[in-house]
């Protein structure tokens, strides 16, 4: 287990299930082919070929992406643009001879392709952040399911913040068209070795550790596992499915919990979902009898930019003897002196061997796999008949991992086999016996709320049942309705796609945005959204509607702007906030904001959840874009101002009322206009064919204006032939003549009807 986990990091952009492997032939000597060789190969493959034909190309990538000996990593190129994440991985073995190639794109991939929509500086503004030192960015194609998109790949290089772990920078995908954010993760170029600040005793500590590895060691370890997750109440979970998290009976996490993801939860981490729901499976609540289980169902679903959720696997008798990996949030430090009751908010990792799968080792119960923390010694080695040596990353649990998982190697994939318990000592030193719930006798329940196990039967796009690896599934394979036939969501639409469901997918309203937009905390910059709207109307009256989950919404600050004019309100100005105190302490927003409306939103917190919920006036009147044209890039911000509750834009949309147009000018709208490039405020139309006269020489209503309506004209010269009186003067005269001139060869109008042959 320990050479799997130095492949995980020395394979860290490279798929996991390689590890095993990769290591195997870095272990022998080996001869290189030449790339040129390699290349040759691919060339001759059937389903290589194309990579170095017509508009693909693949270039050898030596930088930022670190292999073992015999790997040899190609970037793929389409058109001349790289698809980013688009690795072509190729295996050579002890004699230099390619054994396996592994391209996850197709040949067969369609591409949105023209011009970007917003240029490369444009695109660097959607990332957020008041640490940024420089950014640099390049087109890419980005692959959503079997087809790609043009897309900016920013990179931010951002500040050192003087705090332990903290980022060197960002890559960030956005949407050349629509500036959506695509993708993003955070990049970290420290190195956590021994000696450097960041390596000091102290600063990653987590789970504890033995006093060899440290706290470097262990921080280093638990990075890849980003599916851990800490919980509002003080303990360890796991995300099992995009909306579902796993952990144990005894924390009590209920619903209105809140699930923290990535780093440094004590500072609100990357992303703070809520639980809206949580189930028990059967136990009698104690932590040994072997029901020690909690699943919970999150209010949203985890972008996969932040967690990739887990599978689990379905051992029992099997498990002893096995090396397993522990995670958790919990208390934190080293063997000798365990944990001391300190913690700060990090993610450490370590490593055992289960020495018991049934009974737990010294107490009664069921179903429960034991650990041992050893350090050579007799004394430490509390499981009778279990090996004494430590593992290189030998570690064991403190409070706080309850409810973290204990994981098992399944041909290179760490997958779940129990959930902590318990523990036998006060502090964890060498010598503490770690408790921890199996999880597979509950299969059929977690299966239910979507995890996934490693026997499970692969997603089946077009079954009407949303899985694991699935955006979506209408029960069809038919493209354009939403849901494609690779089961992912169209642009333009949004699905409601819940596991185990079919999907319910719908275009997006004009005007309307559904991405789901992370606002980080405590920080004044905000988060930003943006959305195109296609109009050139004018507009006369607007509101706005959004929906945010967040905790004490007293923290935020949502503002307006038109990126076109510049022109911006402040909409809604931290609910309740006085100049003192903290204002509304309630969680989540589902409003619409009208000048019209007599409750102002900065009234509103009601006891329920959304704390508020209906149609409410601005903190600063929508009517500052009254006049503008409605159509251009909206963006709206939101600022979360105070520490301690993050929480997410779900959605919003403008609704602006636009004047209909009136193109010549006489007041009239060119909806209703009979003669709409030519002004006639009066309407006047005296044969009442639905022209006004000022555009209709047309006097025998055929619909052309000819020879025969000239000889009709010249008749009534110099009469009072109301038709023949274009300009309503009372006669026909020279006047008459210049309009009937204009208008020859013509049908009449144009108005708001078109003339239709009798």
């Amino acid at each position: 287990m320990t050479t799997n986990s130095a492949c995980a990091k020395t394979l860290a952009r490279l798929p996991t299930a390689l590890c095993t492997f990769a290591m195997g032939i870095a272990s022998a000597p080996l001869v290189h082919a030449d790339e040129a060789s390699i290349r040759a190969h691919l060339s001759s493959g059937t389903k290589t070929a194309y990579l170095q034909k017509g508009d693909v190309a693949i270039e050898r990538v030596k930088d930022g992406v670190r292999a073992p000996d015999g790997v040899t990593v190609f970037q793929k190129v389409i058109r001349g643009r790289p698809l980013h994440g688009g690795l072509v991985v190729v295996y050579e073995n002890s004699a230099g001879e390619v054994t396996r190639v592994l391209d996850d794109s197709t040949e067969q991939l369609a591409l949105r392709a023209g011009s970007p929509a917003i240029d490369a500086l444009t695109a660097a503004k959607r990332i957020k952040t008041n640490a940024a030192v420089s950014s640099a960015s390049k087109l890419v194609w980005f692959r959503q399911g079997d087809r790609a998109v043009s897309a900016w790949e920013v990179t931010t290089t951002l500040a050192d913040s003087g705090k332990a772990a903290s980022p060197t920078g960002l890559e960030t995908v956005v949407d050349a068209k629509t500036g959506a954010i695509l993708s993003q993760r955070q990049l970290d170029t420290k190195t956590y070795a021994p000696g450097t600040p960041e390596a000091a005793a102290g600063v990653f500590p987590r789970i504890v550790i033995n006093d060899t590895i440290g706290p470097a060691g262990s921080r280093a370890y638990a990075a890849p596992f980003d599916a851990i997750v800490a919980s509002s109440v003080g303990c360890t979970g796991t995300l099992i499915a995009p909306n579902v998290v796993l952990s144990a009976r005894h924390c009590g996490i209920g619903a209105g919990s809140r699930m923290i993801f990535g780093d440094n939860s004590s500072g609100g981490g990357d992303l703070s979902v809520t639980v809206q729901s949580s189930l028990l499976p059967a136990g009698g609540g104690s932590l040994l009898d072997g029901g020690d289980v909690s699943i919970h169902i999150l209010s949203s679903d985890v972008p996969t930019t932040v967690a990739t959720p887990m599978r689990l696997v379905d051992l029992t008798d099997d498990l002893e003897g096995m090396t397993a990996a522990t995670l958790g949030y919990g208390f934190n430090g080293i063997g000798s002196v365990g944990h001391e009751r300190t913690s700060d908010g990090f993610r450490w990792g370590g490593e055992n061997i289960i020495d018991r799968y049934g009974s737990p080792a010294a107490s009664t119960g069921s179903n429960i796999i034991s650990t041992d923390f050893d350090d050579g010694t007799a004394a430490a080695n509390t499981i009778g008949g279990s090996d004494p040596t430590p593992l290189q990353f030998e570690a064991t649990t403190a409070p706080g991992d309850s409810g973290g998982p204990i994981l098992v190697d399944v041909d290179g994939e760490w997958v779940i086999a129990g959930v902590l318990s318990g523990g036998t000592t006060n502090f964890s030193v060498y010598g503490d016996i770690s408790w921890w719930t199996g999880t597979a006798v509950f299969r059929a329940q977690i299966e239910q709320q979507g995890g996934l196990f490693t026997d499970s039967e692969p997603p089946v796009c077009g079954n009407g049942q949303v899985q694991f690896g699935e955006q979506c599934d209408d029960g069809n394979l038919d493209n354009g309705d939403g849901c494609s036939a690779a089961c992912g969501i169209e642009d333009g639409f949004g699905c409601d796609s819940e596991p185990g469901m079919p999907s319910m997918c719908a275009p997006i309203p004009a005007g309307c945005s559904v991405n789901l937009v992370n606002i980080p905390d405590g920080n004044a910059a905000g988060a930003d959204d943006s959305l195109f709207f296609e109009s050139s109307a004018t507009i006369s009256d607007l509101d706005v509607s959004f929906e945010i989950t967040h905790t004490y919404v007293g923290d935020l600050i949502v503002t307006l702007t038109h990126d076109d004019t510049g022109t911006s309100a402040v909409i809604m100005d931290r609910p309740g906030f006085t100049g003192s105190g903290f204002g509304c302490s309630g969680d989540d927003i589902v409003a619409t904001l009208d000048d019209e409306a007599s409750s102002a939103i900065e009234d509103q917190c009601a006891t329920s959840s959304p704390t508020i919920d209906g149609t409410f006036s601005p903190n600063n009147p929508l009517s500052v874009f009254d006049g503008e044209s409605a159509g251009g890039t909206w963006t709206l911000n939101v600022a979360d101002v105070f520490n301690q509750d993050p929480g997410q834009l779900t959605e919003w949309c403008i609704v602006p009322t636009e004047e209909n147009p009136d193109t010549d000018g006489d007041g009239v709208d060119d909806t209703v206009d009979n003669c709409t490039l030519v002004a006639n405020p009066d309407q006047r139309d005296t044969d009442g064919d639905g022209f006004g006269n000022l555009c209709d020489a047309d006097l025998n209503n055929d619909c052309s204006t000819n020879s025969i309506d000239l000889g009709l004209f010249r008749a009534a010269f110099f009469s009072s032939n109301a038709d023949a009186d274009f300009d309503g003067s009372g006669s026909v005269n020279a006047l008459d003549l210049g309009i009937f001139r204009s208008l020859f060869f013509a049908p009449p109008g144009p108005g708001v009807d078109e003339c239709v042959l009798p």
